[in-house]
């Protein structure tokens, strides 16, 4: 079975209070790319996984693991001991999403694997049972579990209200050469926050707008911004680059360290990629966001 895992952003991520565990939640719209890995899944009756792992060198991902350390590995061996499986799957991820960067591609991965496996194996653990896997995984997989191009997350990222996402719209990636560890990025949130009151929840838009771009512009922000461009100077440089070309949007997705421009106008999108060119320092990439379901593949 091959599957398509598609990589995210973040329109809006506010990082809210702690919850009682100590977890930060947070109020965040994802969005599907059409830029995805792909996956190839098989059962076999054998017990045990294997992964072959091929990387892009365009885009890095040195740093991605082969064995029980990916997301997808660990996810392969979550649903067959969930199904009470006693043989084991080859896994062949081939990787294009950048790793590293608040894309969202192990989680994406992880939740391709469990989709395969668990529609191969007929089905045996239905939609809550996935996403509690998936949100021991990590925050972002319950998103990808759905086959909807857009949603609303809150808690921790495990509350979601799918949403019909807006129309296809040009997309440039600026993939710095380092990467931001989510968990550091947190803790510079809380030092900058020491002593004053976390936000609350906003009010936003009914559901029937939020397919609107001209409702969704507004809403772009992402609290990590202040903290990580306080320590990357130049994310916030070529974030301007990208306003200035004409990106609509223009954010750091997740706590980092990828930026996107999201434009009204392929032109724009090319132009804006243009600039970047020459720079040795960034990578880049152009892909689109998703109008409908997410594109998961051959499924037969």
């Amino acid at each position: 079975m091959t599957i398509q895992a598609h990589a995210k952003v973040n329109l809006r991520l506010r990082v809210l209070a702690r919850d009682a565990d100590g977890y930060h939640n947070i109020e965040t719209l994802f969005l599907r790319l059409q830029l995805a890995d792909q996956l190839e899944v098989a059962l076999v009756a054998s017990p045990g996984i294997t992964l072959d792992l091929q990387l892009d060198p365009s885009l890095g991902g040195h740093d991605v693991p082969d064995d029980e350390r990916n997301l997808a590995w660990r996810a392969a061996e979550r649903l067959l001991e969930a199904s009470a499986q006693t043989g084991g799957a080859t896994l062949r991820l081939e990787k294009r999403i950048p790793s590293g960067s608040g894309l969202g591609g192990a989680s994406s991965d992880a939740a391709a694997v469990l989709t395969a496996l668990n529609r191969q194996l007929h089905r045996p653990l239905d939609h809550e049972a996935l996403h509690a896997i998936g949100g021991e995984l990590g925050s972002d997989v319950p998103f990808f579990l759905l086959p909807d191009g857009m949603a609303l997350g809150w808690e921790r990222g495990r509350g979601l209200l799918p949403l019909r996402p807006p129309p296809s719209r040009p997309v440039l990636l600026v993939v710095p050469p380092f990467s931001i560890g989510s968990g550091e990025a947190y803790a510079w949130v809380d030092e900058k926050r020491q002593g004053c009151e976390s936000p609350a929840a906003s009010t936003l838009p009914a559901a029937g707008r939020m397919n609107e771009w001209d409702a969704l512009t507004p809403l772009a922000v992402n609290d990590f911004e202040a903290v990580v461009f306080d320590r990357y100077p130049r994310l916030a440089e070529w974030k301007d680059v990208l306003v200035a070309a004409g990106a609509e949007v223009a954010l750091l997705s997740g706590s980092g360290s990828t930026l996107f421009g999201i434009f009204a106008k392929d032109e724009q999108c090319e132009h804006a990629a243009r600039q970047f060119s020459a720079d040795p320092e960034v990578r880049i990439v152009q892909t689109t966001t998703l109008d409908g379901p997410a594109a998961r593949g051959d499924f037969g």
